[in-house]
């Protein structure tokens, strides 16, 4: 019947801590196996180990939270870690439920603090238990314990080592994909456009095998394992993203016609300023979706290098995406405003030099353009007075910015 009891109250621990939030990899049903498995074992050494150690891990249970619930709970444990040391070796059921008490408190820590400060506690509270119930509890549990958490060591190391090799081999390619992209940027500026291709294309193709190398089926492995699950998927998602984004970039580059683009003799070919409308638009989308998906990675299992670096990359998808929007905005309105559609007349205003404010100013002069297919003709020009002559200066103020 003792056993019984001990059987019943480990899966209602492994229930309750299914429940849970903590996310140890990221992948939810895994995350769900792992905190049964660990529910389990806490309630199965409370039920064996000696009662002086379940005492004392069910008053550090007790101590761990101040949160009102957990103190009630810790309390509750700490009576029954006293009768069970009080009625002697052997009440494991009585044993058995004040595990199953400590396991939801460890459970209900808090896991958005610093990196494992969670689970730190957790293992610092199970641990007089655990250790316990390896050494002095009965031999099926040791050897349970003992091949368990061999295999799991296996295959941490394993996976330690799996993802210390890609990554080692990785970061001297992102190195250089850094150096590309800054070499294509600079190309661009300089107006060689066919450097700045050849320069984004290798980075786009380099990123690509890092992308490949990161996301293969055996580094996929490495998720199921805790807190480095964590790490892997950053990376992933990082990688990813950043390849898909890079080829929307590339895309937009080859679409390019700077000459085209070019204000000529008053006119301005709104053929290419179309053509460009489909790259321009995917790689807004692309980098509206990279800096979503990067934003959304837990940060709250990444060790600190990681998690910073993880912020810088979210601070360039953002200046990327920030700088994608205004470009997709300006191609789709631009054929529009230059008399794509039909003639357009603009009243230009012009801040006057004395009092230029970058975005704010006084206007001094203004001047009539009309737009017409994408050819441009001034109409006239005149002084801010010739509008409204009981005036002689009209202050404007910032104009709104999408």
């Amino acid at each position: 019947v003792d056993r019984l009891v001990v059987a019943i109250l480990a899966v209602l621990a492994a229930l309750v801590a299914m429940a849970d939030d903590a996310a140890p990899t990221g992948l939810g049903a895994i995350d769900a196996l792992w905190r049964a498995l660990a529910a389990v074992v806490v309630v199965l050494c409370a039920a064996y180990a000696p009662p002086v150690f379940l005492l004392v891990s069910a008053v550090a249970a007790a101590a761990s939270s101040a949160a009102v619930l957990n103190v009630v709970l810790g309390a509750i444990a700490i009576v029954v870690a006293v009768l069970v040391v009080w009625r002697k070796p052997g009440w494991h059921g009585p044993a058995a439920f004040a595990g199953l008490l400590i396991s939801i408190i460890v459970f209900r820590l808090p896991h958005d603090d610093f990196l494992g400060m969670a689970t730190l506690v957790a293992l610092a509270v199970v641990a007089p238990i655990v250790a316990a119930a390896l050494y002095e509890g009965p031999l099926w549990l040791a050897r349970l314990l003992g091949w368990g958490a061999g295999l799991v060591a296996a295959g941490t190391v394993a996976a330690a080592a799996l993802f210390g090799l890609v990554m080692f081999d990785a970061r001297g390619d992102l190195d250089e994909i850094a150096d590309l992209a800054d070499d294509a940027e600079q190309h661009f500026r300089d107006g060689n456009e066919d450097e700045a291709r050849a320069s984004l294309a290798e980075a786009v193709e380099k990123l690509q095998d890092v992308e490949a190398a990161t996301t293969s089926g055996w580094m996929r492995l490495t998720r199921v394992v805790p807190v480095l699950g964590q790490h892997t998927n950053a990376i992933q998602v990082v990688t990813e993203h950043g390849a898909a984004t890079a080829v929307a970039a590339q895309d937009v580059l080859l679409d390019l016609d700077r000459d085209a683009l070019t204000i000529s003799t008053g006119s301005v070919d709104l053929v290419a300023v179309e053509r460009m409308q489909p790259s321009v638009a995917a790689l807004a989308g692309a980098s509206i979706e990279a800096s979503d998906a990067v934003a959304a990675v837990p940060d709250a299992w990444l060790i600190p290098p990681v998690a910073n670096g993880l912020d810088r990359v979210l601070d360039d998808i953002e200046q990327l995406t920030n700088a994608a929007r205004r470009a997709d905005d300006a191609v789709r309105l631009a054929p529009s405003m230059l008399g794509g559609e039909g003639t357009r007349n603009h009243l230009v205003l012009f801040a006057t030099p004395a009092e230029l404010r970058g975005s704010m100013g006084l206007i001094g002069n203004w001047a009539l353009m009309e737009a017409d297919d994408g050819n441009l003709r001034l109409d006239s020009v005149g002084r801010v007075s010739d509008l409204v002559p009981e005036l002689s200066l009209i202050h404007i103020s910032e104009p709104t910015r999408r």
